[in-house]
């Protein structure tokens, strides 16, 4: 739990905070507003805000009427309506949505309704994501193979990041092609990348997350590594590693033999594979299957002997890859709690291979000499271990499926290594680009993981008369929505708040929630200006007909309240800190 290390002496309230979701802490704040009208209609990435305000309801956990609507042009219609009445009211949408509420966002900020509303941002289609890569780009599947982004599929799995941040295998669930000029090329000294200026890369933890691709100049990117190939010695020196962790060259008088047994059917049957590509007939046997045990075995001592030669240890880096790709595959481990992957062996002489070859790789690792256990054999207790695993397992990749999976126990912050961009070159040619959309909105092309949404939605209304706010991370998008609704009711205008929709939406943070005693010190209950409201006791007219003079004098006031409006939101934000103080740093305590 995270605590604030200070308390306002102000209004001396205990500062705890709570790591949420950006949704769920949007949600909590508008409960904890008290409107009294919530409606809107469910689009992603704004769906888990409106989903909780109904939970909210339903558990009885709220008092605010919550109209369920067939549309958004419905849900802003009903809290437009609503406003008209004199009450506080809630709405949140996104991309399409936005746009299917532009008749009704026009009305509200020309009849001066104080309407909050949240939009997640998203991109508008179509197609669905203007964000694209030349065809240079490669793709990093489940597999943690390379593949060319025109040849990827829906359906296809890919390596991307969950929204606690946690490495996952996710499904491409759409993929775009388009032709474009305008583009960039990030220049790297491993390799250049084209794409799309706007294009977000991860750049680094915190707030500012992501940065757009013609900024990118001299800044360095987590890198999961790239150009790794299986190829030929790659094979190689997998068989040799596989031999030397769970294979054996014996003699039996003048013949010789070799016997892989391993209770993996997955590395056995593609080392018999691999080992028959080379030319080398070994043959499955079945003799220990009941006891679980999978057997490969060559018996011909002419093929033996050649094959423990083809096995010889080399110095070329595929050669060391595949390796200690063999080793990890047979003696290795991990990550667990501990997040670092273990090749265990008895042999000083292969350690110490394992070593050079680690080096040679550039992976850091350690090795340890466990004291707490003994055995048979001397030196039986090495254990290699490895930190960066997924820059590991990308350069070393473990033939294992099961294996493979183990890297899904790391975290993006396990990404040790970075790639610096050295420039970025404006490129005007016509060119065919190509884009994918994921479950968890991100996948790694080259190495470096990218985003695959924009924000250019609420641009669409930028100009209907709305004050727009935009929040950087969960703390600012929880006070912008307070002070909306005071601001929105002083100056008769309405606001909304932008949030990153998935980045924010979907992304876990610590942050603290005022609870709705605290913000009635700030914000008191809404009391509208008589006249100014729909009232069957006091009959007015909201909206009516106005003549072409009217209109641009009544348009021109609404703009002119507009840019005056940032006096009243910097005293705004001062009043509130002054009265809600969330400013003071944060401390972790177990």
């Amino acid at each position: 739990m995270l605590h604030s290390s200070q308390k306002s002496q102000k209004s001396q309230i205990s500062q705890k905070s709570q790591i949420l979701e950006g949704s769920r802490a949007i949600a909590l704040t508008v409960k904890n507003i008290r409107p009294a009208v919530v409606s809107a209609y469910p689009i992603t990435p704004q769906t888990h805000i409106v989903e909780d305000l109904a939970k909210f309801k339903a558990d009885g956990l709220a008092d605010y009427e919550y109209v369920l609507a067939e549309s958004e042009f419905a849900a802003a219609s009903i809290v437009a309506g609503a406003s008209a009445t004199g009450v506080r009211v809630y709405t949140a949408t996104s991309s399409q949505g936005l746009l299917l509420m532009a008749e009704v966002i026009y009305n509200i900020a020309g009849m001066r309704l104080p309407v909050v509303l949240t939009c997640a941002n998203r991109a508008v289609s179509a197609p669905i994501n203007i964000w694209c890569f030349a065809q240079n780009a490669n793709v990093l599947m489940a597999n943690l193979t390379y593949k060319p982004i025109p040849k990827i599929k829906i359906g296809d799995r890919v390596l991307g990041k969950d929204k606690k941040g946690n490495l996952c295998f996710t499904k491409v669930t759409k993929t775009f092609s388009r032709q474009t000029k305008n583009l960039v090329k990030l220049t790297t000294d491993k390799f250049d990348l084209t794409c799309t200026p706007e294009h977000l890369f991860y750049l680094r933890s915190g707030h500012d997350h992501w940065a757009k691709a013609k900024n990118l100049r001299n800044k360095e990117l987590h890198y999961f590594g790239y150009g790794h190939e299986i190829n030929d010695e790659f094979k190689r020196g997998w068989l040799s590693g596989v031999a030397d962790g769970d294979g054996s060259f014996y003699s039996q008088g003048n013949r010789f033999g070799f016997l892989l047994k391993a209770k993996d059917f997955e590395m056995v049957n593609t080392f018999i594979n691999w080992a028959n590509y080379f030319g080398f007939p070994l043959r499955r046997a079945d003799y220990l299957k009941k006891e679980g045990y999978f057997i490969g075995r060559l018996t011909l001592t002419e093929y033996v002997k050649k094959l423990q030669a083809f096995l010889t240890h080399g110095n070329r880096t595929d050669f060391a890859r595949g390796y200690l790709a063999g080793m990890y595959d047979s003696e290795g481990t991990g990550p667990h709690k501990v997040k670092q992957a273990v090749i265990y062996n008895n042999d000083k002489k292969i350690i110490d291979l394992l070593s050079v070859y680690l080096k040679l790789l550039g992976v850091h690792f350690k090795i340890y000499k466990d004291t707490r256990r003994g055995g048979y054999y001397k030196n039986d207790n090495y254990h290699v271990k490895i930190n960066n695993v997924p820059e590991f397992f990308i350069k070393c990749r473990p033939i294992i499926s099961r294996k493979r999976e183990n890297l899904l126990r790391m975290t993006l912050k396990s990404v040790k290594s970075r790639l610096k961009i050295l420039d970025v070159i404006n490129i005007n040619k016509k060119t065919k680009v190509y884009n994918l959309e994921t479950e968890v909105n991100n996948y790694i092309v080259n190495g470096l993981l990218v985003h695959n949404c924009d924000q250019e939605d609420v641009m669409a209304i930028r100009d209907a008369g709305w004050i727009i706010l935009f929040a950087e991370n969960h703390q600012e998008a929880v006070n912008q929505h307070i002070m909306a609704y005071k601001i929105a009711e002083q100056l008769k205008l309405p606001v909304m708040v932008n949030v990153d929709g998935f980045i924010l939406t979907h992304s876990y943070e610590p942050v603290f929630i005022p609870e709705t005693g605290q913000i009635k010190k700030y914000l008191p209950d809404y009391q509208p200006t008589p006249g100014e409201y729909l009232d069957p006791a006091h009959p007015t007219t909201l909206g009516s007909l106005a003549t072409p003079t009217h209109y641009f004098e009544i348009r021109q006031q609404l703009h002119d309240d507009l840019l005056s409006s940032l006096k009243i939101i910097n005293k705004e934000y001062l009043n509130y800190n002054k009265i809600i103080n969330i400013t003071s740093k944060f401390e972790i305590q177990n």
